[in-house]
């Protein structure tokens, strides 16, 4: 066993790598000469994208009657960060979305939950990645309605509360004191 502070420098002999691949040797030219010849063969230019957002764009109707309420919180919110005045329907749609979810959760008077949902918009929007909470969302929505069984959360967008409002996750991250920097940076 090692000791704290004492480190083991492994030597080559502990690998005895020329030993256990002895077996492929025989066929390390055939490997080689085949995968020039796939490489020759393969004839693909990777092109950067012509936009900015390559996702199918969200067009679905929703009824954004009330939204003017939600937008004046995010108009008043106190944060460093404000919210750009002109918003497309989509972006509508999504704060209406998103604070209609926060009532149903019964936290659309928590000044918590509503101060971070307006940074969490506000942060969203500026980065244009309103057509994918929506895609997520409506994604998600159709596993509901037709009972096909989705997860709780995956991967950081559990510090999300936009996405927890949504019900694209099944994580409250204020309940858990998660960042939503971790998922957005």
């Amino acid at each position: 066993s090692l000791e704290e502070n004492e480190y083991y420098l492994m030597q080559e002999s502990d690998l005895n790598l020329q030993e256990e691949l002895k077996w492929w040797e025989p066929s390390i030219n055939e490997w080689k000469k085949n995968t020039f010849e796939i490489i020759e063969k393969c004839n693909f230019i990777i092109e950067p994208p012509k936009e900015r957002d390559t996702l199918p764009k969200f067009s679905k109707e929703i009824d954004i009657s009330g939204v003017q309420l939600y937008l004046e919180y995010l108009q008043n919110f106190n944060g460093e960060e404000k919210l750009k005045t002109n918003l497309t329907i989509q972006e509508k749609q999504f704060v209406k979305l998103t604070f209609d979810g926060l009532k149903k959760i019964n936290k659309l008077e928590n000044l918590i939950y509503k101060d971070r949902i307006c940074l969490e918009l506000i942060r969203i929007i500026s980065k244009e990645y309103t057509n994918y909470f929506l895609i997520m969302w409506d994604i998600i929505n159709f596993c509901n309605q037709e009972n096909i069984m989705v997860g709780t959360c995956r991967g950081s967008v559990g510090a999300c509360l936009v996405a927890y409002c949504l019900g694209i996750t099944k994580t409250d991250p204020i309940e858990f004191d998660l960042l939503f920097d971790r998922f957005i940076s």
